[in-house]
């Protein structure tokens, strides 16, 4: 289950329905899901939150959320709630968007995805910057911690298998056997000119 049918969760529930892995999109902005709908996405208008879109929901064979949102609020209180369906351990949500106090404490209502202190605009704009998701097979056993360490200019995203998905989250620890795959991003270089020139300097994010 994906909240959000926007740029970047689109990309990457394609990503995962392309491999025969079942995929629902959630979103209350009613263009992001029609785009969703037309590019083949199941995806449904409505606020994750609200007991009608939850009661709507179609999760069967679904057992992990991952809110992708840039309204920071909705991704916790979204995990929160799923926590209770899904389990703690199935509930992800990107980085939130730090402004002012960047040492101020962040509570997540989930486990931080993909990689610690990404936010939903820096994953919004690689795609729109036209990055792609790319598929890098295994070819000898080995950890996804050592995954990353061999492949330090790919960002993984999920490990793919025929049993299903694992989410390759920051503090992930599994085991990725010959024949299995991963979907990745290829890390954007930026230099420290075009991030200042890019961002507003009150936006305190760190990546």
């Amino acid at each position: 289950l994906i909240l959000g049918a926007h740029r970047a969760a689109r990309e990457l529930g394609r990503a995962l329905a392309e491999r025969g892995k079942r995929v629902v999109l959630i979103d209350s902005n009613f263009r992001n899901v029609s785009v969703a709908r037309l590019s083949g996405l199941t995806a449904l208008n409505g606020s994750i939150l609200s007991d009608a879109a939850h009661e709507d929901l179609p999760l069967e064979g679904i057992g992990t959320l991952l809110a992708l949102t840039p309204n920071d609020e909705v991704n916790t209180l979204a995990c929160v709630r799923f926590a209770e369906i899904f389990g703690r351990s199935n509930v992800y949500q990107l980085s939130p968007t730090r402004i002012g106090n960047a040492n101020e404490p962040v509570q997540l209502g989930g486990r931080p995805l993909f990689t610690s202190g990404l936010t939903a605009d820096e994953l919004e704009e690689w795609f729109e910057d036209g990055i792609e998701v790319e598929l890098r097979g295994v070819t000898e056993p080995t950890g996804i911690q050592k995954w990353r360490e061999s492949h330090e200019g790919d960002l993984p995203l999920f490990a793919i298998s025929a049993g299903g998905v694992r989410v390759c989250a920051p503090d992930a620890n599994f085991s990725l056997k010959p024949g299995e795959a991963v979907l990745c991003l290829e890390k954007p270089e930026f230099s420290e000119e075009a991030i200042a020139a890019d961002r507003p300097a009150t936006a305190g994010t760190i990546l």
